[in-house]
């Protein structure tokens, strides 16, 4: 057995295959005439070329890349060898249109998934403005848009500038202004913040976060800044995480 890479071409007219099996052997001294029928299910029937062919006599048919064939038994027809194959291929194989989907999909995904990672960590709203217009821009492309390789790679890289720009806006106070709580509250929340921008890689607005929780916290007693993995020491107006 094994498994057809490309497509596979057959024909459905035993005696024509048959007799171009001989042509092909007259041509070379010794060669002996081998001829695979193929069993075809539901599932495996290929597609019948026939009607858009330039030579429609040769009743041609076709399958999919990656059928595999599993040898099932040979015998012998006159001076032809017979070899009797059992075509299988895949069942969830999914159209064009299901592919260009699914990378519509994947784009919006990542975009949700960098807003979504952002609300957890209590992001302000005010700085992911621009992430979320994406979200709604793109999502109103068509498939299209999404299988012209240039217009992904432009769609995901402005994807992943609009994230860095979130997290950049993050070290601006002006950012925080309309965050609600007091001034310990905030803090907590930017020291939130400021654990989610480590872990991505921006150590710089995380430390300029720190130093804002710290701004805010200072004269709140014996209020402490959250810290990653940590609790919220016992204090008025902080609440507990979730």
């Amino acid at each position: 057995g094994g498994v057809e890479l490309g497509f596979l071409s057959a024909t459905s007219d035993a005696e024509l295959a048959l007799r171009y099996a001989a042509d092909v052997t007259a041509a070379v001294d010794g060669a002996k005439r081998v001829v695979l029928e193929l069993q075809t299910g539901l599932l495996t029937r290929g597609a019948d070329l026939a009607w858009v062919s330039q030579y429609p006599h040769e009743c041609e048919c076709a399958f999919l890349p990656g059928t595999g064939h599993e040898l099932i038994g040979k015998r012998i027809d006159g001076t032809c060898v017979i070899i009797a194959m059992r075509l299988s291929s895949k069942r969830q194989a999914e159209t064009l249109h299901e592919i260009i989907t699914k990378l519509k999909r994947s784009h919006l995904q990542l975009i949700e998934h960098y807003l979504e990672d952002m609300r957890v960590c209590e992001v302000p709203e005010k700085a992911l403005g621009r992430l979320r217009a994406l979200a709604n821009t793109h999502s109103r492309y068509e498939l299209g848009h999404f299988n012209n390789p240039e217009k992904y790679r432009e769609s995901t890289s402005a994807a992943v500038a609009a994230q860095k720009q979130a997290i950049s806006r993050l070290a601006h106070p002006s950012t925080w202004d309309e965050v609600p709580g007091d001034g310990p509250e905030k803090a907590r929340k930017m020291e939130k913040a400021a654990a989610y921008c480590r872990r991505v890689g921006r150590g710089d607005v995380a430390s300029a976060l720190h130093r804002l929780a710290m701004s805010l916290a200072a004269g709140k007693g014996s209020w402490r800044p959250w810290r990653p993995g940590g609790s919220l020491p016992p204090g008025p107006n902080v609440k507990a995480l979730a």
